[in-house]
């Protein structure tokens, strides 16, 4: 929803508010001791790499640690250390030279609550967007020359 004062700012303004909010709900969503630390900094860096092991998995892709390096533009110690976190707290396996969310991290899901805020907030964020460009939702066209 936008706020009263929504015609005060420019539209690049009020792209960025939302999107802002969107980062920040989502980024507090995630408790770092479900990733084995204390610091959001090293708890994101995990994040990061799950997800990206998971988006591999979804696509049909081999996910290697070379691969999870380029594609996050990650250091190589970084990503390796996460991988040793995410395999020790059984969400991530090594098959070979690739690595898989494990089963029992796709059963549990580990964290829904955080899944379902998460979910939620991008869906609020992009019908905010939606409203701000005047696109309707039914129909996904603009409204707006």
């Amino acid at each position: 929803m936008l706020s009263k004062n929504a015609n005060l700012f420019s539209i690049e303004q009020q792209r960025a508010q939302i999107v802002a909010r969107m980062m920040v709900r989502c980024l507090s969503a995630i408790r770092p001791e479900d990733f084995g630390t204390r610091s959001v900094g090293t708890a994101m860096e995990r994040v990061m790499v799950l997800f990206a092991v998971r988006q591999c998995q979804g696509d049909r892709m081999s996910c290697t640690q070379a691969y999870l390096i380029k594609q996050l533009k990650m250091p190589r110690a970084s990503v390796q250390r996460s991988l040793d976190e995410l395999i020790a707290r059984k969400m991530v396996q090594r098959v070979e030279r690739h690595y898989v969310p494990t089963p029992e991290a796709e059963r549990e899901r580990r964290a829904p609550t955080a899944t379902s805020t998460i979910v939620a907030t991008i869906i609020a964020a992009g019908q905010a967007l939606m409203q701000l460009h005047g696109v309707t939702a039914s129909k996904g066209r603009t409204n707006v020359g």
